[in-house]
């Protein structure tokens, strides 16, 4: 078999194959989801605070599965004009569930994330639950969330970032794909 080659050049954010880094929100204020809740700004910060404090993200989960090994974990989490931002990263280790809930945001087959919680402040307006404050236990990558502004915003490689980039790099990169570490010596 012969692997034809081309010259490229790219950046490597970490040489280290189970980080899958993304962004999104994990929900939004001020609409109306399917089940007739509507989260108020201001309902994520006490819940925030306490997550920094005990530095605990809340578990990172596919289709608020409780019973299934979580998918990566949660790196940070904040408030802004929009709702509740998240940051983490998806364990891509080869044969995880972390792994293909990746390549499925990779390909865009999966975008939207939904929340567990508890609810510790509510209060009903005009039919509506308005959520003043929630106790975030778990957020979920699903594939239909309940308030459907929840999204991906965005989703790195290892192959993202500023440094340098060595063959070994390269090799790792290209054996993290998919690729024996025969074939990714004979790329390089």
């Amino acid at each position: 078999m012969t692997i034809k080659t081309k010259s490229l050049s790219f950046n490597i954010k970490s040489t280290d194959s189970t980080k899958g880094s993304f962004t999104a929100y994990a929900n939004t204020f001020d609409n109306v989801d399917h089940a007739g809740d509507k989260t108020i700004k201001g309902a994520f910060a006490k819940c925030i605070e306490g997550c920094n404090a005990k530095a605990r993200m809340p578990r990172l989960l596919s289709q608020h599965g409780h019973r299934a090994n979580p998918i990566g974990k949660i790196t940070s989490m904040k408030e802004d004009e929009h709702g509740l931002l998240i940051e983490g990263e998806f364990c891509i280790e080869p044969g995880t569930s972390g792994a293909e809930a990746y390549a499925l945001v990779k390909m865009g087959a999966l975008d939207m994330f939904s929340i567990g919680y508890n609810i510790i402040r509510e209060k009903m307006v005009g039919g509506v639950k308005e959520l003043h404050e929630l106790d975030v236990k778990e957020v979920s990558l699903v594939t239909f969330a309940c308030n459907e502004n929840s999204l991906i915003q965005s989703v790195k490689s290892a192959i993202d970032s500023g440094d340098d980039v060595t063959t070994r790099m390269v090799q790792k990169a290209l054996q993290s794909v998919g690729l024996s570490k025969r074939q990714a010596a004979s790329a390089v």
